[in-house]
């Protein structure tokens, strides 16, 4: 994986790319053009190290600020399945309080939050939460992999500011916090998910993260650049 810049004079402006494994039932690899913000972290599980690659960054997308993630999680062997749930907090305090979850046994996204420290309910329990879901999903590698996979790429997206008062992080007020990333393992082939107590915060890793929504960036600097233009001529 990489980046280029597309505009020299500004090291923000990065395409990341990610050339994808050829999965189970899957004739080519994807080529996958993800944001331009990535963390890596790796976690030892079952005598391998299990890569996660976190891609992320804001834009905006039918005039509302929309944040995207995408992950890539993968097993530098072939002979063990992947059979984990992940999962991004908004938060430093732990990684079930506002989250984005994914499981790569069946494909699916979830927007997440605990109250106390213990596995996450779904945001939109009406008897834990009572919010809504505000997480959409984009893509996942499982209508490739299904069970039976070393990889696994999810891709979602969620607003800054769901205006979901009840569970969700406005991502704007983010800036200079954290997010965190957390993984769980079963060495089973039934699908877990982040709701799952006795899978839960296996292994948790925090970054802070650039929450800048790249439009918006993109039209103060242009702005700057013509008054500063108009000022010397």
């Amino acid at each position: 994986m990489g980046y280029r810049v597309d505009l020299s004079n500004d090291p923000q402006t990065k395409l990341v790319f990610f050339h994808t494994f050829k999965t189970t039932n899957q004739t080519n690899s994807d080529n996958l053009f993800m944001q331009r913000n990535y963390q890596c972290y790796q976690y030892y599980y079952q005598s391998v190290y299990n890569y996660n690659l976190i891609f992320y960054g804001g834009t905006i997308r039918d005039g509302q600020n929309t944040m995207y993630f995408h992950v890539v999680s993968y097993l530098p062997v072939t002979n063990i399945n992947l059979n984990m749930w992940g999962g991004i907090s908004y938060s430093k305090s732990h990684a079930g309080r506002d989250m984005l979850g994914f499981s790569s046994r069946n494909g699916l996204v979830y927007d997440l939050y605990s109250i106390y420290f213990a596995a996450p309910f779904a945001d939109d329990n009406t008897v834990n939460v009572g919010a809504t879901d505000d997480v959409l999903a984009i893509a996942s590698s499982y209508s490739y992999a299904k069970n039976q996979s070393y990889y696994y790429y999810m891709g979602s997206s969620r607003l800054y500011d769901t205006s979901d008062v009840v569970g969700d992080e406005i991502i704007i007020k983010k800036m200079g916090g954290y997010f965190c990333y957390a993984a769980g393992y079963s060495s089973g082939t039934t699908a877990i998910t982040p709701m799952d107590s006795k899978y839960q915060h296996s292994y948790t890793s925090c970054w802070v993260p650039d929450v800048t929504v790249w439009e918006n960036h993109l039209s103060v600097v242009y702005f700057l650049s013509i008054f500063l233009i108009m000022f010397c001529i």
